[in-house]
């Protein structure tokens, strides 16, 4: 026991242990694991709504692939003929049968079908790009 009066200054300990239970705490308890399934079902439904809209997304990149390669390979076979009909261009041109603004108006045909080609191949990129962007390996 302590003695207050004593000089020897003897040490003191006192050592404690609470304990609270509550058991009218049960209602709560349940509720909160109510709202924790109900947070799970809600969380279960968003990954649901993510997954079809990234199918969704999937399935329009790829058809904007195959659009912009059957596209590329349209401006190929295009710019072939142009530069066939070029070639016979520069052949009138120097046979006379055909001017000089003739030929350049061929000329620019030949580069705007190039040019529609490197535009295309810019899309494709760009589509591909998307495509990594959203799947997040970009």
């Amino acid at each position: 026991a302590l003695n207050m009066f004593d000089i020897d200054g003897q040490f003191f300990y006192l050592v404690g242990v609470k304990l609270n239970w509550t058991i009218w705490d049960w209602k709560q308890s349940r509720n909160e694991s109510e709202m924790f399934g109900v947070s799970k079902d809600m969380i279960s439904l968003q990954q649901q709504a993510l997954d079809r809209t990234l199918k969704a997304q999937w399935v329009q990149y790829f058809t904007e692939i195959e659009k912009y390669n059957e596209l590329i390979k349209t401006d190929n076979s295009i710019i072939k003929m142009r530069n066939d009909i070029l070639k016979s261009a520069a052949s009138q041109l120097e046979n006379g049968t055909m001017t000089g603004t003739e030929y350049v108006t061929e000329q620019n045909t030949n580069m705007q079908a190039e040019l529609s080609r490197n535009l295309h191949e810019i899309q494709l990129m760009q589509v591909k790009l998307n495509m990594l962007a959203v799947t997040g390996k970009l």
